[in-house]
Parts: C-alpha cells; structure tokens; sequence
C-alpha cells in the first residue's frame, strides 16, 4: 500500500503509529496498518481512496486491498468487511473492533464573499501542497496521466512547476489493422489515434514536459477486460472506461525499464466533485447516465461512489505502481460550495479554468 499522509505542513509516508496518534488533524491518500500488541490499528483516508477489507477465517484476520479475493474465501461474502473511510479503527486479533474514532481533517475557510477567482486561489493551494508533500517524500520524478482534458492539465501543468522531470502518458486505443500498421511501419498516422490522446500530445508540448504514448489493440482491450473489472472492484460503465485505460498504461509502464518506480498522479475526482458526468450514445445505447436531477444530490452520490471503486488504485497497485490523486485533497471546498454555483454548468471551467 503507497500512503502520503499530510499533517499541516509536513508530509510523510512511513510513521510510527505513536506519531500518528498525536496528529490532531490528518489529510492525503492513506489507507494504514499497524500492529502493537495483539491490536491493528487501521487509518483510512475520508475519501476512500485506498481500499481495505478484513475477514476473519479460523481464528485469524486476514486483510486485503480487493473484496473479490477475500470472497474466494468466503463464498457467501457475508463475513468481508470494509473498515470505515476517515475513521481510526481497532481491531483484536480474533476480528472483534474494540474502538473507532473519526479522524479530523484540516478545515477549510471559504471566504466570505465568493468568486470563481478566489476558490481557484484556494484549489490551487492546496493541491500545489499536495504535490509539495509527493515530492518531499517520493523525490523528483512524477508521470502524470493526461487524458487531453481541463482536470488532468492542470495537475500537468502544476507537476511541471514543482517536480524536476515530469512525464506525461497518454494512450488511444486503435484498430487491429491499425495496430498492425503502427507496429510494422511505426506509423503516426493521425486517424489512428483518438482527439483526446492527439490534444494531450499537443499539450505535453505546449507544457514542455516529456510525452509517453501507449497505443494498444482493442482485442487487447477485451482480453484484459476480465482483469479490468477484477483489479477495480466495479462494473459500472464509467469506472470500467476509467480502469481499461489505467491498466493499459500500468501494464506499459512496467515493463518500461526507463520507468523506476515513480508516482503515478491523476486528474482523477474532479468530476464527481462538481458533478459533472455527461450522458453519451453509442451505436442507439445509453452510458453514463445518472437519473438524479438536483446537483448537490448528484454530487454526493458521485462521492460516495469513490469508497467502493478502485478504478486508478487498485489496477495500479496491482502493477506496485505508486499511484496519487492530487484533488482529493479539495474536496471539502467543492462539497461546500453554496447550491447556486455547484448549478452552474460551468462551474468547473469558471474555478478550476483560471489554474
């Protein structure tokens, strides 16, 4: 498990658990074990980022990152647990929770007076402290998945201001016969590759940061597919879309020898967080649809879908690939939001646009 905690303005990702205990507040992507006696203590962070289930099996509690491989375990899935997201929890050693206690977080102040301007001030601070803690602990270096849209640019761009070396991956799926025509002549025809990948490209550029294209078959696709819905946990279209591309780029990505283990950090949560997942029709089929109308209720149902995907960790982790998401750290400001700008349409463009 790849942790980054952040505790006022110091960061870390390996603790004892007696220094853990004394922060009054705690933030980052987390999800922690630790052992004292014959009790675990377990810290997962508020978002639910880093996944963890628990099962008791012949006297003994037995942990895992994936519900789907504890359940071969335990075929009825009735005795899996998920240990709560933002809560302290202990357990003995025979599965009984002796204590819970939630974590706090850092409170955020939004001003008084609200504009688009000094939100964006505020999202970026904060994730330009996200990024700050990643680098104090995990060096120089960072990939940065670029999908060529507004929420994994601007984490590009704040990488490339920040870390030494930023490289960013993007991936379009092809053909068979294309692939074939890719493969024999290395041919950058562009009516291979989809917009979005050709507009990251271009981006990378404009960024002056290194660009990392991973081109693969759509048979590669659905062979993996399986693997897909196993590492992440869901098969909700959305998820599943996310998942595909992330484990086409973690599968690329280590078997790079160029690549040596350095964070792998996302646009990913943004949407969720301004409710912003749009309908599409392919081939006469409806995806991604959403039957809730009212935003602020949409928002809070994407939220909570996070504590039971693992679309980016658990494919990454699967690859012990080092894996970030850099907005959750932002989440309160866009939760708290007054009603009137979450309606906005545009609100995402408005705040996060200015970045």
């Amino acid at each position: 498990m790849y942790n980054l905690i952040i505790h006022k303005d110091k960061s870390y990702k390996n603790l004892s658990l007696n220094k853990i205990l004394k922060f009054k507040e705690i933030d980052g992507n987390f999800c922690i074990i630790k052992k004292k006696s014959n009790d675990y203590y377990i810290f997962r962070d508020h978002l639910g980022t880093k996944k963890l289930f628990w099962l008791v099996k012949k006297g003994k509690v037995l942990f895992s990152d994936n519900f789907i491989k504890l359940s071969k375990l335990d075929k009825s899935n009735k005795n899996i647990k998920s240990f709560r997201s933002g809560f302290l929890t202990i357990l003995k050693k025979n599965g009984k929770i002796i204590h819970q206690k939630k974590l706090k977080r850092p409170k955020i102040y939004l001003p008084d007076k609200i504009t688009d301007k000094n939100i964006s001030s505020l999202v970026k601070k904060r994730v330009n402290r996200f990024l700050k803690a990643l680098k104090s602990n995990y060096g120089n270096e960072v990939y940065v998945c670029l999908s060529g849209g507004l929420d994994s640019t601007i984490i590009a761009y704040l990488a490339s201001k920040i870390f030494k070396k930023v490289t960013a991956i993007s991936c379009s799926m092809v053909s068979s016969n294309d692939y074939k025509k890719y493969l024999k002549y290395n041919d950058n025809n562009k009516n291979f590759f989809s917009q979005d990948f050709l507009i990251a490209k271009r981006i990378s550029e404009l960024l002056g940061i290194n660009f990392k294209p991973i081109i693969f078959n759509e048979k590669e696709c659905l062979k993996d597919l399986k693997k897909v819905m196993y590492l992440s946990q869901d098969w909700r279209d959305f998820n599943v879309h996310c998942a595909i591309l992330n484990f086409q780029i973690a599968k690329t990505l280590k078997k790079d020898r160029k690549y040596k283990s350095q964070p792998v950090i996302t646009g990913d949560f943004m949407n969720e967080f301004v409710a912003d997942y749009k309908s599409e029709k392919i081939n006469n089929k409806l995806y991604y649809e959403i039957p809730i109308k009212n935003k602020k209720r949409k928002q809070q149902f994407l939220i909570n879908g996070l504590k039971s995907s693992d679309r980016e960790n658990g494919v990454f982790s699967y690859f012990q690939i080092p894996s970030f998401q850099p907005y959750s750290i932002v989440s309160k400001i866009f939760e708290n939001l007054p009603e009137n700008h979450l309606n906005d349409e545009d609100v995402k463009y408005k705040i996060n646009g200015k970045m």
